[in-house]
Parts: structure tokens; sequence; C-alpha cells
């Protein structure tokens, strides 16, 4: 059985959805944006949202609405 990632592995998954739509510091995607990303082989859905406190807390993104989710530029220094 494969071991689940952990809530630092969704953090920095979610920070490489933003390099991979060529975003920088300052950047906002929104939750639809990050649901694909976690339907891939390796990760389901509940992963997002350990990974986006674990993310908020670092001060990697922060959430400007409540769907609206802001790469930072200690966020994009982790990319």
């Amino acid at each position: 059985m494969a071991t689940a990632p952990s809530a630092e592995d969704a953090a920095r998954y979610i920070i490489s959805v933003y390099t991979a739509h060529n975003l920088r510091a300052g950047h906002a995607l929104r939750t639809g944006n990050f649901m694909s990303a976690f339907d891939q082989p390796g990760w389901q859905p509940g992963d997002f949202k350990p990974g986006m406190e674990y993310a908020i807390e670092q001060k990697w993104i922060e959430m400007s609405r409540p769907d609206h989710f802001v790469l930072t530029p200690a966020g994009f220094a982790e990319a």
C-alpha cells in the first residue's frame, strides 16, 4: 500500500501548479485550478486542503478571497 503524501508534499505540489501555469508571485488561482491536479495518480482531492493549509502557514500562499489563492514571493522562491 502506498504512503499518503504529507501536507508539506501537497503544499509543494500546489506550488508546482502555479509554475505549471507560468505564474509568478502575486498571481492568483482559484480552487478549481487545483482539483484536476489532485485527480492525478498519487494524489486525491482530499490532499488539497491539508496542503493548502500548510502552504498558508508557511506563508507560501495567501487567501485573497474564499476561493482565490495568491502565490507569495516566499512561495515562488520555494518553487
